[in-house]
């Protein structure tokens, strides 16, 4: 039994909004388990709790503080609303029920505004503030893909990445093993973490592991698999690059779709020679993945994230994307793209079939392969498989 709890806590102000005992990580705000009785009391005694610099300070409950008085209106809200469900008939109630909603309303709005904000002076403040370890990372989920992961690594390393947060889903042969047969000079720039075992959405809890552990130590964090590979188009590096969107979340970068090239059997040649021909069909159009800027975005998804109010990801013309959106229609890839080497060889693929996925919600089937390589339909087989959550099968 863990002698700790995590606080969930108000980023702006510190305040303590409650508190988990379980499914904790070293991540998460930790206090000592005999706090629990002081943020019960506090709470008995109609006080709020704040978190600041490590200590927990008790103190009377500010009827101005943001959370206090949304609750406040919000529970003045819901009993105006009530009332009004009720059917009160004589019209002067009802107008002035009706009126007092509006108002309400109006409150909650003008509240929000202004603690947006708030917090985005805080952000900012933080952002700049920050003593950066790096100012360009790459985050990356992996299970049983290390026969690439050395030309992937050095791909990026020559495009001016400067760290690797790799969260290895359980490998046959542990990451952490394949790392040390690296030069040095590479091993200093991965930090690997074991992420094994059940996940609810392996992938997703991969990235906001990533993002709220290390969102103080990289400014930038760009989340991407082992079969892409970031290309900057205009001559200069990774982080040239994200200079120039600094005042952005995020920059979304179009995926290039690469096919088979009409390979049916895997070889030993580098990825990036083996595989030069782009897919021709559109399935894939528009879609994209994302550096972002970590300490302004809440929540990441597998393709984009949450950022905070009042910031966006854009695209490389500075125009936003939806809010958690995976692709962008009109978007170009004249600056920057991401290569996806999607399916790699006819027998790579069988192979990838039969390996478990990180996505409980996009599984691989065989016959995916001939919608990117109609022109290798000669090698379809009696195969039905499909790739499962979580789960190593043959095929």
């Amino acid at each position: 039994m863990t002698d700790k709890i995590a606080l969930i806590t108000d980023e702006l102000t510190g305040k303590v909004l409650g508190y988990k005992a379980d499914n904790i990580s070293d991540c998460d705000t930790l206090t000592d388990k005999s706090n629990e009785q002081i943020i019960q009391q506090a709470c008995y005694d109609g006080k709020d709790v704040y978190y600041v610099n490590g200590q927990l300070q008790v103190r009377d409950k500010d009827e101005s503080e943001y959370n206090n008085k949304r609750n406040a209106l919000d529970y003045e809200l819901s009993d105006v609303r009530r009332k009004i469900k009720q059917g009160i008939t004589e019209r002067n109630d009802v107008t002035e029920l009706l009126q007092n909603e509006s108002r309400l309303k109006q409150e909650l709005l003008d509240l929000e505004m202004s603690r947006d904000e708030a917090m985005k002076k805080y952000l900012l403040d933080e952002l700049n503030n920050t003593e950066y370890k790096y100012y360009c990372s790459i985050c990356l989920i992996i299970r049983d893909e290390s026969e690439y992961l050395q030309e992937w690594l050095e791909w990026h390393v020559a495009s001016g990445v400067e760290h690797f947060y790799i969260y290895d889903h359980g490998s046959k042969y542990p990451i952490s093993e394949f790392v040390k047969t690296l030069d040095a000079e590479l091993q200093d720039k991965i930090t690997v973490r074991y992420f094994g075992g059940a996940h609810k959405f392996a992938q997703r809890d991969a990235y906001n592991d990533c993002l709220n552990r290390y969102k103080r130590e990289s400014r930038w964090i760009g989340f991407i698999d082992a079969d892409e590979m970031i290309r900057v188009k205009c001559g200069c590096t990774v982080p040239e690059l994200l200079r120039n969107y600094e005042g952005f979340a995020g920059l979304f970068m179009r995926w290039v779709v690469y096919d088979a090239n009409g390979q049916v059997e895997k070889s030993d040649k580098p990825l990036r020679e083996r595989f030069t021909h782009v897919t021709p069909t559109d399935i894939d159009d528009g879609v994209g993945k994302t550096f972002l800027q970590a300490q302004l975005v809440q929540y990441m998804l597998t393709h984009n994230g949450y950022p905070y109010n009042g910031f966006d990801a854009v695209d490389e013309n500075r125009t936003p994307i939806k809010t958690a959106d995976a692709r962008k229609y009109d978007s170009t890839a004249d600056l920057v793209c991401v290569d996806h080497y999607y399916t790699k060889s006819y027998e790579e693929w069988k192979a990838k079939i039969g390996m478990g996925t990180c996505d409980p919600i996009f599984n691989r089937k065989y016959a995916d392969f001939f919608l990117y390589n109609p022109d290798m339909e000669y090698c379809r087989e009696d195969i039905t498989a499909e790739q499962k959550y979580e789960v190593s099968e043959k095929i």
